[in-house]
């Protein structure tokens, strides 16, 4: 006698299957939503400590951005600039600038949205609500200037950065 499934076991075992596979693929595509945007936030906060390394142990900055971090960052058009990309849209722009000697502000980092229309895309509005994303883009900095009168007298005047910055080599004031 021959061992057999019935039409009947395979149409029951495909339907289990199905089942499962409706309960699991969106809990499984969930996780990996939530693991884009953990591994997004932890490359923003990755790349700002290596290029503050970098500014504190050369005294100065690199050419361009990508040396001075090991975070693939996707082109953005200039060698101080790139942008972060999650499930293939760039989500979150990274700026680099030097020390400008004219109005004596410090090196620093500028965390900016990605493009139009990647920066409205759900992947990338996730990762920007993200909390950590969300401080980092919140913080900004404050440096001295000095303020020549049409006299003798100097002043020291005390300017906050624009929100986004992140001075490098310095410790920020709150």
């Amino acid at each position: 006698m021959k061992s057999a499934f019935t039409l009947i076991e395979i149409i029951f075992v495909v339907t289990i299957i199905s089942i499962l596979a409706v309960v699991s693929i969106p809990k499984f595509m969930l996780g990996t939503n939530d693991a884009d945007i953990l591994k997004a936030s932890k490359n923003l906060s990755t790349i700002i400590s290596d290029v503050g390394m970098y500014y504190v142990a050369n005294a100065k900055l690199a050419d361009d951005i990508r040396t001075m971090t090991n975070v693939y960052l996707d082109d953005a058009g200039d060698k101080n600039s790139g942008y972060i990309v999650s499930a293939g849209k760039k989500c979150i722009k990274v700026i680099v600038k030097d020390e400008n000697v004219l109005t004596r502000k410090p090196a620093h980092i500028k965390i900016e949205e990605g493009p139009s229309p990647d920066k409205n895309t759900k992947r990338c509005l996730d990762i920007m609500a993200n909390k950590n994303v969300q401080n980092l883009r919140s913080l900004s900095f404050k440096y001295k200037i000095e303020s020549l009168g049409r006299s003798t007298t100097h002043a020291i005047i005390e300017v906050e950065s624009d929100v986004g910055e992140i001075a490098l080599g310095y410790s920020a004031v709150e």
